[in-house]
């Protein structure tokens, strides 16, 4: 019953007292303790914003790209050839996830499961197997209207205690691949 009691307290912040929840809590999915227990998964909305890291490793990539292309020995033609793709790629690569970027929201509630905002409504779902947890980065594997897609989602892109809850959350439901 001790060990009980001190891993309840642990929860809790040192300076709050004992607040009972209530429904606006409970259906934000956090509770004034920002504990993370199962009553609390009945929906849960999380905003996934834009990555400098990401932004930064895509640079990088592509300036990597260009370098070895400049240093490699090939006809010079195909030399701008190669550098016109790779600085077009970048561009698109740019635009699409940096500038015109929808807002992308993740939410889950216990009725509906996992739903992911496509411009204009939610859309359900389905987390595979193959996603996997890191303090950095989510590598995040769904499948959306049978079809498999990835994102990287990184820590820089969501709020701290955001990025925790959303791996929590990951862990706690689990996947859904059979």
């Amino acid at each position: 019953m001790q060990i009980l009691q001190e891993q309840k307290s642990a929860l809790l912040p040192p300076s709050s007292p004992s607040i009972p929840h209530t429904l606006f809590d409970l259906q934000i999915g956090n509770c004034c303790h920002r504990c993370y227990c199962m009553k609390h998964l009945e929906l849960v909305t999380l905003r996934i914003g834009i990555s400098k890291r990401e932004n930064k490793i895509l640079l990088l990539m592509h300036m990597m790209a260009l370098l070895a292309i400049v240093l490699s020995a090939i006809e010079p033609y195909v030399q701008w050839l190669l550098i016109t793709a790779v600085a077009f790629s970048g561009i698109v690569y740019r635009r699409r996830y940096f500038i015109s970027d929808p807002e992308r929201l993740l939410r889950y509630s216990e009725d509906f499961g996992w739903q992911l905002f496509t411009g204009e409504s939610f859309a359900q779902i389905r987390i595979l197997g193959s996603t996997v947890l890191t303090p950095i980065a989510i590598f995040f594997h769904y499948e959306l209207q049978n079809k498999k897609h990835y994102q990287v989602i990184f820590n820089d892109a969501m709020d701290e205690i955001d990025f925790r809850r959303l791996t929590v959350y990951l862990k706690i439901t689990g996947s859904t691949e059979e």
